[in-house]
């Protein structure tokens, strides 16, 4: 702020140092150009939320990179990772060889809350196959997206809930060929 020539405070619009000028409001915003860019923010907002899910990707690609970063350089979990996809793939192969039985025992049983698989249709091969391959892979994405450290509890957060709902886009009941519920 200045005094102007009647003495009063108020924005310089004199050359300023180096023959820059500081703008007045009236020169800084041309009339109509801030209900015009606010629409233009809002229709891009809105465009990348129908996309994105209403998620910001500006922060899943942070919380994706921070979790990325940290599990490159985490061999420990690496291995962890590794050790428990060739288990999941013995269950599965297991599974695989007695599936055609629809009193064979899952290799892995949805999370309570899912009921998803619930009907005894799904017990049918091949069916079981397809839940169980799911229900496996859920699982391991799960503990890629967790529990790596150095990882901000928010962004392990985040990266769960994407992988998981990336996850569920592919699940089995989605898909009239391959849920016996709807076919």
């Amino acid at each position: 702020m200045s005094l102007n020539s009647s003495g009063k405070t108020g924005r310089r619009s004199q050359p300023g140092p180096a023959g820059s000028r500081w703008l007045t409001d009236v020169e800084r915003k041309p009339a109509g150009a801030a209900p015009l860019a606010a629409l233009l923010d809002t229709l891009l907002q809105g465009s990348i939320a129908s996309v994105s899910g209403a998620m910001s990707p500006a922060s899943v690609a942070t919380a994706t990179f921070d979790w990325l970063m940290h599990l490159s350089m985490s061999p420990g979990k690496a291995v962890e990772l590794s050790e428990l996809g060739a288990r999941q793939w013995q269950r599965l192969q297991s599974f695989s060889q007695h599936a055609i039985d629809p009193d064979c025992e899952p290799c892995i049983l949805p999370l309570p809350q899912d009921k998803r698989f619930n009907d005894e249709k799904w017990r049918r091969w091949p069916y079981n196959l397809a839940a169980q391959s799911f229900l496996l892979a859920q699982q391991w994405a799960y503990m890629a997206a967790s529990g790596v450290p150095g990882v901000s509890r928010h962004h392990a957060d985040m990266v769960t809930f994407a992988s998981r709902q990336m996850l569920d886009v592919l699940a089995p009941s989605n898909f009239t060929a391959t849920n016996p519920v709807v076919a």
